[in-house]
């Protein structure tokens, strides 16, 4: 199962990070679909919103998902596509992930190339960073905070983890999410 897109508050758009890798996500495909006697799933947000890519491909069954979070996860996904059962056996990849598996296969070589979405309240410039697996957060927040006094994590606000200034981004998230620290202490007179 992989789920083509993110709803959970100040998530990446996958579909940024899809560009141009039709070749390297069309192998990845093929990769997984050698490597399991089942289908492959892909969960897109719907026709509207997927980028081209990844509704033209090939050996994958595309199941189109609406609404809000947690629509994109991909359990959730898997809850609505084939439920699993007692003894099943369940594999995920993510989108960017898929992607490196593919290069892996055409060029011969594990690239872990990432984009990264770098957001949240206490950034003063949203954006995207191209970067690889592991990266330095420091690097990528360096001069585009509104504070100092801040909590870094590595993902989205709702599942992801503190890391700080000096940590890196985490093996599966495709987002830096920059929130106030929170330490304040409001009392009551």
């Amino acid at each position: 199962f992989i789920s083509g897109f993110n709803s959970a508050p100040n998530s990446a758009d996958l579909n940024y990070a899809v560009v141009g890798q039709g070749a390297q996500l069309q192998k990845g495909i093929d990769v997984l679909g050698k490597l399991t006697s089942g289908k492959v799933y892909l969960g897109l947000s719907n026709r509207q919103q997927a980028a081209g890519e990844l509704n033209e491909l090939k050996g994958v069954d595309i199941n189109y998902f609406n609404g809000p979070h947690p629509a994109g996860l991909v359990g959730v996904q898997i809850h609505h596509t084939a439920p699993i059962n007692k003894g099943d056996t369940v594999w995920t990849i993510g989108v960017q992930n898929l992607i490196a598996l593919g290069r892996l296969f055409n060029d011969g070589q594990f690239n872990t190339e990432r984009l990264i979405a770098i957001g949240g309240p206490q950034v003063k410039k949203p954006g995207y960073v191209k970067t690889y697996l592991g990266a330095n957060v420091e690097n990528m927040l360096k001069d585009n905070l509104t504070d100092n006094h801040v909590r870094v994590i590595s993902g989205d606000p709702l599942t992801g983890r503190e890391v700080g200034m000096n940590g890196h981004v985490g093996t599966f998230n495709d987002e830096i999410t920059i929130l106030e620290e929170g330490d304040f202490h409001d009392f009551f007179g």
